[in-house]
Parts: structure tokens; sequence; C-alpha cells
């Protein structure tokens, strides 16, 4: 199994780097997640958990797309 994430604020520098981007730009990124907002650490870690507990034992040979619906659109 894999986890495949999609947008994530994982540090200060992505963090500054979505800042730093027009208004606009960030709100056209946002129309493409179903969630419309950007994933978080947690938000990945909850998948792997899901993976590596008895909860995922019966999940073999899967990519789980963890991105808040971007692949949706």
């Amino acid at each position: 199994n894999s986890v495949a994430p999609g947008l994530v604020m994982s540090t200060e520098a992505s963090q500054r780097h979505w800042e730093e981007r027009p208004a606009e730009e960030r709100e056209t990124i946002l129309d493409t997640v179903a969630l419309h907002r950007l994933g978080t650490v947690e938000d990945i870690a909850n998948a792997v958990v899901f993976l590596v507990t008895e909860a995922g034992d019966w999940v073999q040979g899967q990519t789980i797309l963890v991105d808040g619906g971007h692949w949706m659109f």
C-alpha cells in the first residue's frame, strides 16, 4: 500500500510559499479541492495510521489518495 498526498501545508517554508501567492491564485487552487482547503500533516498521518492498524488489514495493494478530493475534479 501507499499514500499519495495532495497539497499539504507541512513546513514554515510551505506556509510562506502559499502566502506569497496572489489571493486569486490561492482561490483557484482551492477550487480544485473538494474540501476547499489544503491538507495538514495530520491528514496524511491519519491515512498511514489506518493502513498500519487492524482497521486497514484487508486493504492490500492500494494507493490511497489523501488530497481532499482534488482528483474528483
